[in-house]
């Protein structure tokens, strides 16, 4: 199964184990991925885009509704002071139903305002409603909150208050002088990584230095770090406030390094994380090179140039920035982990599997480095290995969903689909918003023969988003023939059409991604063009997938498995899995209880 997953800007260390086809277009649980990211090669003379100014964010609805306080800019929502959680597009919902009070929203409109006008179905939009009455415990039928409008859409009966906004203040963190600051930077550790406020377990010589690197601008350094709290959050209008907050600090003084990292870190997540466009990322990998040249002995400005390098798809130029980080940082866990994902995908798995155990050592309460010692075994074929640190993973980050679907991919691989399905369909149970779970189901259960169910795992999933169940939906459909009104309100071939050319620019900009490449291995075996599906398989095994079990328990491969050549492929794609469990050396081949037994690796 491929796993090309990695987040090199987020704070969670998670990896996904099929990552998303079309996830460029996906609308609901935008897990961040370097597959989805836009990884251009691009020109140094293209132009950049304007930063965002002050308007956008002030915009954002700030209301009462009832007795709840909606707070858009920074993406919360309490009662009485207590937090509701709720989901990103349950939040949305209630954020158009307020701005549109006390006037009623038709189902259309809130296609339109929440979903962007994808396809959805009006029994998506009344799960949706129903997910977010219980979140605010609200009566359907004597509604506090929300009521329906029966034939004509949905409206706040509560009293909606327009206020003025607090204004987002943050405490001054130090009023020291630099040199009071280095003689407590022995005492202090102030590990604020790009990360998202990822903690190390080990004091380092980079806390005197980062200290030292701070502006003497008072109000420059305040700057900072209301950008570095902001940019910390990890949503979207936080996103925009951490990026003027550098940006002030920057124009007081210019040369302030740690600003000039953090503005790119902060550009590289408005391209992946929000989905803002490939353009800020020439302006991010701008600023971390600046950074590097103002301060090379600071491991966040080489942090903040791997980040910009690794987003765009450079894995050679970030391969050797995580090294230039590591190599002030010997700990650095993010690092660590980055860099395993890109040594691993460029087939060197014995530096992937040292990189993994290094994070493990460094950081042996985070999921992340055991995820990734478990990738690199599933590469090379160490299945029951690769199981045991995955669930050692699991027991650090025991409702993490990307871990959960890892596992899933690993028993289908063995061919285990009992124990697949239990491990899926307990990630729909927690995240049933998540269209990956029923598609991870949906293909169980096509394994099964139980196509029927299958169709309908796929269609809830493209209700949800999923632009790869846009292609599966309609591909069976069309396959099944079922009845006109089945397929409507969409037309198959236009879908299938357009599935193809979403997943062929993909590949274009991303020509050795696995999962790109295997998405169209996938949707060429499904319609039975074998001469194209033969093709993609040739592609992936010389961009060194190795996968055999995946490829043997594939359902969209069910028509090439009885074929010769189909076969002799497999055997080929065999023997690199072979040559790659041959890079590891069997010393390394160890249980997560003896990590604290090896030594000099």
């Amino acid at each position: 199964m491929v796993s090309r997953y990695c987040d090199p800007i987020g704070c969670g260390g998670t990896s996904c184990p099929r990552t998303p086809p079309f996830a460029e277009l996906r609308t609901a649980g935008n897990s961040i991925s370097l597959w989805r990211t836009q990884k251009n090669n691009h020109n140094e003379s293209e132009t950049v885009t304007t930063p965002p100014d002050e308007t956008a964010f002030s915009e954002r609805l700030y209301c009462r509704i009832g007795d709840l306080l909606l707070d858009e800019r920074t993406g919360t929502l309490s009662r009485g002071g207590e937090t509701i959680e709720l989901p990103r597009l349950s939040f949305t919902l209630l954020a158009a139903l307020a701005r549109a009070a006390p006037a009623l929203l038709s189902v259309q409109q809130l296609v339109a305002d929440v979903w962007h006008s994808h396809y959805v179905s009006d029994e998506t939009v009344q799960q949706r409603i129903k997910l977010l009455r219980q979140a605010l415990d609200d009566n359907p039928r004597t509604p506090r909150y929300i009521a329906t409008v029966r034939g004509m859409g949905y409206r706040l009966v509560a009293e909606v208050c327009h206020e003025p906004p607090p204004v987002l203040t943050r405490r001054r963190r130090w009023q020291l002088s630099a040199a009071t600051a280095a003689l407590l930077a022995a005492a202090l550790v102030l590990p604020w990584l790009l990360s998202g406020g990822e903690r190390h377990d080990h004091r380092s010589g980079q806390d005197e230095r980062e200290w030292t690197a701070h502006s003497e601008h008072h109000q420059a350094r305040d700057f900072y770090f209301n950008g570095k709290d902001y940019a910390n959050r990890g949503t979207d209008p936080d996103n925009e406030a951490a990026i003027r907050q550098f940006q002030h600090a920057l124009d007081l003084d210019p040369e302030y390094a740690l600003a000039l990292a953090g503005l790119s870190h902060a550009y590289a997540a408005r391209a992946v994380n929000f989905n803002r466009g490939s353009q800020w990322l020439p302006q991010a990998q701008a600023l971390a090179e600046r950074a590097v040249e103002l301060r090379p002995d600071l491991a966040r400005s080489h942090l903040s140039l791997a980040i910009a390098h690794h987003v765009q798809g450079h894995s050679h130029r970030a391969l050797s920035s995580y090294r230039q980080v590591l190599a002030l940082e010997p700990e650095h866990h993010r690092a660590l982990n980055n860099a395993a994902v890109i040594a691993r995908d460029l087939g060197q798995l014995d530096e992937a599997l040292r990189l993994g155990l290094l994070a493990v050592q460094a950081s042996p309460r985070q999921a992340g480095g055991y995820q990734r010692v478990a990738e690199v075994f599933s590469q090379a074929g160490l299945l029951e290995l690769s199981e045991v640190w995955f669930r050692q993973a699991l027991i650090k980050a025991p409702q993490n969903q990307q871990l959960q679907y890892q596992l899933c991919a690993l028993h289908i691989s063995r061919g285990a689909l009992e124990e697949a399905n239990a491990s899926c369909s307990e990630m729909m149970s927690w995240a049933p918003e998540d269209a990956w779970g029923y598609e991870w189901v949906g293909e169980l259960k096509l394994l099964s023969g139980k196509r029927e169910e299958a169709i309908a795992l796929y269609r809830t999933a493209q209700q949800l988003g999923s632009n790869y169940s846009r292609f599966r939906y309609a591909s069976l459909v069309a396959e099944d023939f079922l009845p006109a009104e089945d397929a409507q309100p969409v037309d198959l071939q236009q879908e299938l059409e357009q599935a193809l050319a979403v997943m062929e620019a993909h590949q274009q900009r991303n020509p050795q991604d696995h999962g790109a490449l295997l998405n169209l291995l996938e949707y060429h075996s499904a319609l039975g063009q074998q001469e194209q599906a033969y093709r993609w398989l040739r592609t992936l095994l010389a961009a060194g997938y190795t996968d055999v079990g995946y490829l043997r328990h594939n359902s969209c491969l069910a028509g090439l498995q009885h074929e010769p050549e189909f076969q002799n492929l497999l055997a080929e794609f065999a023997a690199a899995r072979q040559r790659m469990q041959e890079m590891i050396p069997s010393e390394w081949r160890i249980q997560p209880t003896a990590i604290s037994q090896l030594e000099n690796f």
